[in-house]
């Protein structure tokens, strides 16, 4: 699912890549490095390349971004950014270190 992308040769789980999305284009969530690394429960190094490959993802493959923005709109049943419950990010989403 992550060839060809950014993502591609990460360890880190789908499901943290998605909770970590989700947060930052449904939810407009503004997280830094160590939020995300507490969040996820991955390492520092770890949050912020993920957010560096997030950054790289919307950059590189805009349309790609919005296609899974939109599935994950679609998913959650939310069709405008209010509807989401603040709680979304839950801790321990993904087991990297």
């Amino acid at each position: 699912m992550t060839s060809g992308t950014p993502l591609h040769g990460t360890r880190v789980t789908l499901s943290s890549w998605l909770v970590l999305f989700h947060a930052q284009e449904i939810r407009r969530q503004r997280l830094s490095v160590s939020q995300v690394s507490r969040k996820l429960g991955v390492s520092y190094l770890t949050a912020k390349s993920m957010l560096q490959r997030l950054d790289e993802l919307r950059e590189k493959m805009p349309a790609m971004a919005e296609r899974l923005k939109q599935q994950l709109l679609d998913v959650s049943g939310a069709r405008d950014q209010s509807a989401m419950p603040a709680s979304h990010l839950s801790a321990n989403a993904g087991n990297m270190g």
